[in-house]
């Protein structure tokens, strides 16, 4: 790709997506100091904050449309999601030539914990002076909804059980908690809830079957508020992650919660991990499901790996 280095930056015309509510409120504070310094570096750029829930793809697609072609994402790993949803379309790329940049002021920011040491305003314009476009994998997801089938792309994780019942009670409540505080709360009352569904898990690689606390599917290596389900996740190998719990006892799962937040649950007997290129997640009934902390729906849900398929502005330095 041309002008992938630092210097072909000065070239891209940017815009700046901000969700002003992220992080309770974080993410208006941090544009305010943020706007002067990038107007000081004379950056091309333009901005606007989301109007309303779900309006970010419409503001993007017309800040492309008129000739934007570097999106940040200012907000939490649901504003990037919904900025890589604007960003593609089924054939690839909805303006050739376009790139994503993520810059983390929401409260979990799981997809950006693997890309920045901190969440400095500095570390900003030290990646749009320093860093460099690549092509990352993501996944798409098609799920079940009352409507039909829908799609969507994902850049972190997915995952359908707990995780996504966890991630609807944390988006219902406890906001104001410290992110690990909130998702853990949310998680043990999930837990104390959560009811087995028979299902079939079938990759590319292997087939499973029985009843299931978790299946996630993970392209980044964090979820939850920096709980690390894939510790050997990377976005450029062409693969998924898979990470299965089957049923186990709610003091066992208790046990294994904290271990997930240093990876170190991988070895735990009921745990399944491997690399594949796509899943599906069928049951008896029906199971919930998010995606990139965003509840989508519900199974049947397919998955697949899109090896190399969007630009990502990453820091000068990543592996």
């Amino acid at each position: 790709m041309a002008n992938n280095r630092a210097g072909g930056l000065r070239d891209r015309k940017l815009f700046f997506i901000v969700n002003p509510a992220a992080g309770n409120g974080r993410g208006e504070r941090e544009w305010r100091r943020l706007l002067p310094l990038l107007r000081r570096e004379n950056w091309d750029f333009s901005w606007a904050f989301t109007e309303e829930p779900g309006s970010a793809p419409r503001q993007i697609r017309a800040a492309l449309d008129g000739g934007r072609d570097l999106i940040v994402a200012v907000g939490g790993d649901g504003t990037a999601h919904q900025t890589l949803n604007a960003l593609l379309q089924e054939n690839g790329l909805y303006k050739e030539g376009s790139a994503l940049a993520v810059w983390p002021v929401g409260s979990g920011c799981d997809f950006a914990r693997m890309l920045y040491k901190s969440k400095r305003r500095g570390d900003l314009l030290n990646l749009l002076q320093n860093g460099r476009i690549e092509n990352i994998d993501i996944a798409r997801c098609v799920y079940t909804s009352p409507g039909g089938p829908q799609e969507t792309y994902y850049l972190n994780s997915a995952d359908a059980g707990l995780g996504a019942d966890t991630c609807r009670r944390l988006n219902e409540r406890n906001r104001k908690l410290f992110p690990k505080l909130a998702y853990f709360s949310s998680a043990i009352r999930s837990l104390l809830a959560y009811k087995y569904v028979p299902a079939a898990v079938e990759s590319d690689a292997e087939v499973f079957r029985g009843e299931f606390l978790l299946a996630a599917v993970c392209n980044g290596r964090y979820f939850g508020g920096g709980m690390m389900p894939a510790p050997t996740a990377s976005l450029n190998d062409g693969l998924l992650n898979l990470l299965l719990v089957r049923k186990m006892s709610k003091l066992k799962v208790l046990r294994v919660l904290p271990r997930i937040y240093r990876g170190k649950h991988l070895e735990v007997a009921g745990v399944e991990y491997l690399k594949v290129k796509e899943v599906k997640i069928s049951a008896e009934a029906a199971i919930s499901l998010e995606t990139d902390g965003e509840t989508a729906g519900y199974s049947d849900v397919y998955m697949r790996v899109l090896p190399g398929a969007l630009p990502l502005l990453l820091p000068d330095g990543f592996d």
